[in-house]
């Protein structure tokens, strides 16, 4: 009996530095039958020469970007359920969203407090790293116009817990392949 085909999803995890996007990430995509990965970080730095920090002014975000999306569009339009991770305000996943028309999307912002952040940063290699700049950018997040319930708070889960509640119920539904908000009203 031949399966029958569907349109893949899209799983956005995102949030500060040190949260845990890429272990969660990973976990959720060994959940699915038919899924990809892409880390955010991996895509960025494919760039060898001339490459900056994605917030230094001479970043070359717009190519990442249109990277991501045709990446995330080449996967969703064969069946796989995508997962997607790296530091992504409001008007990156709007821009997805747009680009993405027909694809059901999902969201989560992890957040934690500050010690539980500043404690799994630390526990990175020392290369990935990212201090205060971690502190910075939760603080970012947490001022961001999200609507609250694509928040996620794993102060105490582990990741696999992050990831049972990512996938149990519609709450970080985005849209259903039509057009629906990120921002709080």
């Amino acid at each position: 009996m031949e399966e029958e085909w569907r349109m893949g999803e899209l799983y956005i995890i995102t949030g500060p530095p040190g949260i845990g996007k890429t272990t969660v990430s990973r976990l959720l995509a060994d959940r699915k039958p038919k899924s990809a990965f892409i880390d955010g970080d991996d895509i960025y730095y494919l760039v060898h020469s001339g490459v900056t920090k994605p917030w230094s002014l001479d970043n070359h975000l717009e190519v990442f970007w249109e990277n991501i999306i045709s990446l995330i569009n080449n996967f969703t339009k064969k069946g796989y359920d995508t997962v997607f991770n790296y530091i992504c305000m409001p008007e990156d996943i709007m821009r997805m969203q747009n680009r993405l028309e027909n694809t059901r999307i999902h969201v989560c912002v992890l957040i934690a407090n500050q010690e539980v952040l500043i404690n799994r940063d630390q526990l990175r290699q020392v290369k990935h790293q990212m201090g205060e700049r971690s502190v910075s950018l939760l603080n970012e997040f947490m001022n961001q116009d999200f609507e609250s319930r694509f928040y996620l708070d794993s102060s105490d889960l582990t990741p696999q817990e992050t990831v049972d509640i990512i996938l149990s119920g519609n709450k970080y539904i985005l849209n259903n392949g039509g057009s629906h908000g990120i921002l709080s009203r």
